[in-house]
This record gives structure tokens, sequence and C-alpha cells, in this order.
């Protein structure tokens, strides 16, 4: 997969859910080969970030697992 930013292409080898300590909000990452960050956002569900994916990503088979 690829995403734009700033006219720079880049690819995105994974997605992650995940949720703070300290926080109400669970936040959806892409990231990188080096399990870098380029993009992330706030959701209230693990549903609505799943469900809530861009369109780039729908195509895309997803194994999503609970750790």
């Amino acid at each position: 997969m690829e995403i734009l930013d700033s006219q720079e292409r880049k690819e995105v080898y994974g997605l992650a859910i995940c949720k703070y300590e300290n926080s109400g909000n669970l936040y959806r990452f892409s990231s990188d080969k080096n399990w870098e960050s380029p993009q992330d956002g706030p959701y209230g569900t693990v549903e609505d970030a799943i469900r809530l994916l861009p369109d780039q990503y729908k195509n895309v088979e997803a194994d999503w697992q609970e750790i």
C-alpha cells in the first residue's frame, strides 16, 4: 500500500489499533516497514477504527489480531 504525504509516497506495511492506558480513545496507526507511524487517527471504538478505514485500505485483506 502507498499513501501520499506532502507529495512523497510512503508504503504502508501494517495497521494497528491501540489504546493508551490513560485515554478513552483508540488510535489507528499505519506503519512503514520499520514500524514507524507516518499516520494515526483517534476513534471511539475498535469497530469504528476498522469500519472507517480510508479507501486505499478497503480492498486489502486484513488479519486483525488482539494482543
